[in-house]
């Protein structure tokens, strides 16, 4: 079962918990895409989509992208 709560700035936060794991997931989604850009930003919503999978200049591939973002949250 899940838990929906709405936080002061309007961010919508479900929760569940699941006793018999030892583990912490998480999925953020966001109004963005297509549909919000305006003609001179058409495509940058899929570009960034692409950046944890296809990495950049500081992290070159998903397994670094990846690794650091583990590193971050200890």
């Amino acid at each position: 079962m899940y838990q929906r709560t709405v936080l002061d700035n309007q961010l919508r936060v479900l929760t569940s918990t699941m006793d018999h794991t030892q583990s912490v997931s998480m999925v953020i989604c966001v109004g963005a895409g297509s549909r919000y850009e305006s003609d001179g930003l058409a495509g940058v919503s899929h570009f960034i989509e692409h950046l944890p999978f296809k990495g950049t200049e500081n992290w070159p591939t998903a397994r670094e992208v990846s690794e650091a973002s583990r590193a971050s949250v200890g």
